[in-house]
């Protein structure tokens, strides 16, 4: 997992090497108009996309109090969503760490870096490009949502591969190719995960 989220941290790497902002971060430095996580000493933001809340006592169980302003996304399973301001109880097995997509997130994923794994035979980088649509936010890569008629359009510059695209809707996974000279995607009649 931490190798095929290496296009994600390398990212926020770097913004933290132009900014300071950290990559793992206090909950109350991504939602600082929610007092509730002022207090917030178990859980934090990894980049700005996800939010972790390790299990850290016996069991397989705790509570989540998910920050202000956005809703959240289980993200292994993509089974379960969260409204922003509320708390649940969760359960998670050994194999699994309390994670959340926000809202509107975008999340690079792949193997884009070999590094010392020599033993792949015809090994070439891959990147994915996960989107998580919210009628509630535009990102930057860019991904827009119709609020009416449910199309998701992409558009982004050159990310140095070619990979895929991966949209989570309602009704499943969605796939595009990705361009590494840069593109465009589009879907249509997209139900988001975050609307009831």
């Amino acid at each position: 997992m931490h190798h095929h989220l290496f296009p994600y941290i390398k990212s926020y790497t770097y913004q933290a090497h132009k900014t300071g902002i950290p990559v793992m971060r206090a909950a109350s430095l991504e939602a600082p108009y929610d007092e509730k996580t002022y207090d917030m000493t178990d859980a934090y933001y990894f980049g700005s996309e996800l939010f972790v809340a390790p299990i850290i006592t016996a069991g397989d169980q705790r509570t989540v109090y998910f920050p202000e302003g956005t809703k959240y996304l289980e993200y292994f399973n993509k089974s379960s969503v969260y409204e922003g301001g509320s708390s649940a109880s969760v359960e998670m097995n050994v194999h699994y760490i309390p994670a959340y997509v926000r809202a509107g997130a975008v999340v690079p994923r792949g193997d884009i870096y070999q590094g010392n794994n020599k033993w792949t035979k015809d090994w070439k980088p891959e990147l994915t490009i996960e989107l998580y649509p919210s009628k509630e936010q535009e990102v930057p890569i860019t991904m827009k949502t119709s609020h009416h008629s449910g199309q998701v359009e992409i558009e982004y510059g050159p990310v140095g591969i070619d990979g895929k695209i991966v949209l989570f809707a309602r009704d499943g996974m969605h796939n595009a190719t990705l361009h590494a000279g840069g593109g465009s995607a589009s879907f249509n009649e997209v139900e988001s995960l975050f609307d009831n």
